[in-house]
């Protein structure tokens, strides 16, 4: 009879751990609703930071995010290594003329929870060049997830970790622009099928 309870009461256990640990997110880093997923560690001589990251498809982002049903996705989220020296202050990633990026912001229901968040979230330059935060970050803690969406799908740019005296940069996801033959291509095809209704 006790050996009955036990079990009983380590499934309820089990069941409530799962249950809360879904409500609660999941890190950014291989969740299986992305289309790319994974993380970068930045450093420099005082500090190390991690940045996990993410691509969702429209519509398939599990988040708060204003654009999430129309665009693609972009989410970011950066971890403050233990042993660094000094706060991190800053992240951006850069951004290519025609990416259509809008609404650099943070959703603190996604990721991994309990994050820092930011003091400042924008899109810099005109055509927008950077998406940037201003945050800060001590040893230890993380940020909340940062986001902004845009239209087109994933190719790969510099991206920037920095506190006030330093800054790392590698690449990270950032929206793709179509190359002017597929965009040749689909208008000459949108003029065939206007074409072939009118006659």
């Amino acid at each position: 009879m006790m050996r009955g309870t036990f079990n009983l009461f380590v499934g309820v256990v089990l069941v409530l751990a799962a249950s809360i640990g879904t409500a609660c997110g999941s890190p950014l880093l291989n969740d299986p609703a992305a289309l790319v997923s994974g993380s970068q560690v930045f450093n420099t001589p005082v500090w190390t930071a991690t940045v996990q990251y993410a691509v969702y498809a429209p519509g398939t982002y599990p988040g708060v995010q204003a654009d999430k049903n129309s665009d693609y996705v972009y989410a970011y989220q950066v971890f403050s290594d233990v042993t660094s020296l000094f706060d991190l202050d800053a992240f951006s990633v850069a951004l290519v003329a025609g990416s259509g990026a809008v609404d650099a912001g943070f959703d603190s229901s996604y990721g991994t929870l309990a994050g820092v968040n930011p003091l400042l979230s924008r899109l810099t330059g005109t055509p927008p060049s950077t998406a940037a935060w201003t945050y800060d970050v001590p040893a230890g803690q993380h940020s909340s997830v940062f986001t902004f969406a845009s239209p087109n799908t994933f190719t790969w740019a510099s991206a920037n970790v920095a506190n006030g005296g330093s800054g790392n940069s590698h690449l990270l996801p950032s929206p793709n622009v179509p190359e002017p033959t597929t965009i040749c291509l689909l208008v000459l095809g949108g003029l065939a099928a206007v074409r072939r209704r009118v006659a």
